[in-house]
């Protein structure tokens, strides 16, 4: 998915925090603005995001891939043959969601729909917990949509795995 484009610049707007690269997505979406006509836009966020999610990976460690169909991106430890059908049925989903909605719902904007599925509590919670206040009583969580920066879904293994 890498374009020719040297990504060197996308380093400098990465954090680590509880173990996990955090990207500055407004600068990034500055960067890309100031320095990209519209026709390379979408590449770059794909390039971006292609680099964000390959930093989740080698975070998460062993056995995680990416997956990818035509509108989605998905980070999972999952045999391919579960992806794929994944993939369909998020394809399935949303095209089922665009056509029923027409003209309410959209699907415009840049990149590609991103889910992320943790093998073990502990990762998800670990990862989930940047977008959560330092103090407080939280719910169990079966899955979220962050609705910071780059949109993306994050959830548990469907079967819970341990810590």
């Amino acid at each position: 998915m890498k374009n020719s484009e040297s990504t060197a610049w996308i380093e400098q707007h990465f954090e680590v925090h509880e173990g996990f690269p955090r990207p500055d997505w407004a600068a990034i979406a500055k960067q890309i603005e100031d320095n990209f006509d519209e026709p390379q836009r979408n590449q770059t966020w794909l390039t971006v995001v292609d680099e964000w999610l390959s930093k989740i990976i080698e975070a998460l460690g062993e056995g995680y891939w990416l997956g990818e169909s035509e509108n989605f991106l998905v980070v999972a430890s999952e045999s391919e043959q579960y992806i794929n059908s994944l993939a369909r049925f998020l394809e399935n989903t949303l095209d089922r969601v665009l056509t029923t909605l027409d003209g309410i719902a959209s699907d415009e904007g840049y990149g590609k729909h991103v889910v992320m599925i943790f093998r073990t509590l502990d990762q998800y919670y670990s990862y989930i917990s940047y977008f959560y206040p330092e103090e407080g009583e939280f719910a169990t969580s079966g899955g979220i949509y962050v609705n910071r920066g780059y949109g993306h879904f994050a959830l548990p293994h469907a079967g819970g795995g341990g810590g």
